[in-house]
């Protein structure tokens, strides 16, 4: 797997607004982020974390299970499975994918633990 997360494709939802749909992946994990104002284009390289907003319920995992993001329905919204890779700024991946939530990490976590949550939907900033 390559550390490169990648624009695949965008869906405009409106151009006054400048908001839009950004399909995401890292070339195993993929995601579908809202952006606004969307300044990105098929094929960029996404470097900062996504920004997971109206996090909840994150909880940590202890029993092994491959990471996972998946889309809840026709909702903005994701259940996701992620490692934690910065506990200092509440920085989880998948993948190369990284993932700030607006919440604080369960107590106790560590370095590479696993955390459950949901989110209202992933952001670009």
């Amino acid at each position: 797997m390559n550390n490169n997360v990648l624009v695949r494709n965008i869906e405009i939802l409106s151009e006054d607004a400048e908001e839009s749909l950004v399909h995401i992946t890292d070339g195993v994990y993929k995601c579908v982020a809202f952006c606004q104002p969307c300044n990105v284009s098929p094929n960029d390289v996404i470097k900062e974390p996504l920004f997971a907003f109206n996090s909840q319920y994150p909880v940590l995992i202890t029993t092994e299970q491959p990471p996972y993001m998946k889309r809840q329905d026709n909702s903005l919204g994701y259940k996701i499975l992620a490692s934690v890779s910065n506990l200092e700024n509440n920085l989880v991946q998948v993948g190369a994918i990284l993932i700030e939530l607006d919440v604080s990490l369960p107590g106790g976590v560590k370095l590479n633990d696993f955390i459950k949550f949901t989110c209202g939907r992933l952001d670009i900033f």
